[in-house]
């Protein structure tokens, strides 16, 4: 995967160009986070339920083999709620 944070910790995101689980280390957060899958191919997004606390290593995986196109790749997107 293919990531990047803001630099106040506030905002991440992971491009996977492949269907697989990825590693966070959440503790690179500030504060605790909502989390949401986005599918690059239809534009639309898949909220993961709950907040995520800033602990640890937490993992995902994106909620589809495919995306609405029958590609395999997806946008994981982490950030503090507002």
């Amino acid at each position: 995967a293919t990531g990047a944070f803001t630099p106040d910790s506030l905002f991440a995101v992971l491009y996977m160009p492949s269907y697989r689980k990825v590693g966070v280390n959440m503790s690179r957060f500030k504060k605790t986070l909502i989390v949401k899958w986005f599918d690059p191919s239809s534009g639309q997004y898949k909220i993961i339920a709950g907040n995520f606390e800033n602990k640890g290593v937490r993992y995902f995986t994106p909620p589809a083999f495919n995306n609405a196109k029958g590609f395999d790749d997806w946008v994981l997107i982490l950030s503090v709620p507002k």
